[in-house]
């Protein structure tokens, strides 16, 4: 949960010691670029989240009813072979085929 609440963001009472509404990265840095590093690492189920959010330019913070309008660029870098993350099932095909 801890990377999704720092792109996605989170509501008020979403979960235990969620006392407040947070913004993530996606919404601070709206109308700019968020680069994620190391993207090689990325857990496969937070790589169907994040290409959602590439296609629909929308984020849903965890607890949240509704989704939130973004418009960010998003650089992705990583030093790891990603055919090898693929073919091992590790990673979204996706990701390189758009």
């Amino acid at each position: 949960m801890g990377v999704h609440v720092k792109l996605f963001g989170t509501e008020k009472g979403a979960y235990n010691g969620a006392d407040i509404k947070r913004k993530g990265l996606f919404e601070l840095v709206n109308q700019g670029t968020l680069l994620l590093d190391e993207i090689g690492e990325m857990s496969l189920s937070l790589q169907p989240k994040l290409l959602r959010v590439l296609e629909n330019l929308r984020i849903k913070r965890l607890g949240a009813k509704k989704g939130i309008q973004v418009n960010v660029q998003v650089i992705a870098s990583t030093n790891q072979d990603f055919s090898g993350k693929i073919k091992q099932g590790i990673f979204v095909k996706t990701f390189i085929t758009g």
